[in-house]
């Protein structure tokens, strides 16, 4: 019942009672299934929760309705921005902290874990130089991302980076939906003259 109700909602125009049902509908998911929750399903909840902000229907009527809608709009953005930012901060700050993670060990590790790990990187893997590499790259991205991205001539760069970067851990770990799910949350950052553009 409650998907398909989703998708009846997700067909009609984005209002707030469909993004209250999507937040409802991905946070108990995301407590049904704690045990076996990674990431991904906290940042869904996550950004679903800010799409309540990001809803315009019903409009409100007054003129002060509509601007005080408009504000609500807005600062759910930005903060679903920092939000994200501030996700890659963390993480690349607790790697920055980590022994594991600066001695690219982190992977060899990675690669004794049989359920994540695509056997395929092995020999690649085995190369002390390219896990060092490798390691401080993914610090470099992550900790840097929170920052670049919000300058207008870099943000495409960063935003192209990161795809690549999570397309990486999608082909090497199977964690399909948390890297899909970043790519997606990338939409946030692009502003209306990015959506005409690709129109």
């Amino acid at each position: 019942f409650a998907i398909a109700g989703l998708l009846i909602l997700l067909w009609l125009p984005w209002n707030y009672i469909g993004a209250m049902f999507f937040f409802v509908l991905t946070f108990n998911l995301y407590r049904l299934n704690l045990g076996i929750a990674n990431g991904s399903d906290l940042v869904l909840s996550m950004l679903a929760c800010y799409s309540i902000g990001m809803a315009t229907r019903p409009k409100w009527g007054s003129r002060f309705g509509g601007e005080f809608q408009q504000i609500v709009f807005t600062l759910a953005v930005v903060f679903c921005q920092i939000q994200i930012a501030g996700i890659y901060f963390v993480s690349g700050w607790d790697k920055l902290t980590s022994d594991v993670w600066r001695s690219g060990e982190v992977f060899v590790r990675i690669m004794h874990y049989d359920p994540l790990f695509n056997p395929r990187f092995a020999s690649f893997l085995d190369i002390p130089n390219v896990r060092l590499i490798l390691s401080w790259l993914t610090i470099l991205f992550e900790l840097t991302f929170a920052g670049l991205v919000w300058f207008k001539r870099l943000k495409y760069y960063v935003l192209i980076l990161g795809i690549l970067f999570h397309f990486t851990i999608i082909v090497m770990l199977s964690l399909p939906e948390f890297g899909i799910l970043m790519i997606l949350s990338y939409l946030i950052f692009l502003n209306d003259e990015d959506y005409d553009r690709i129109r």
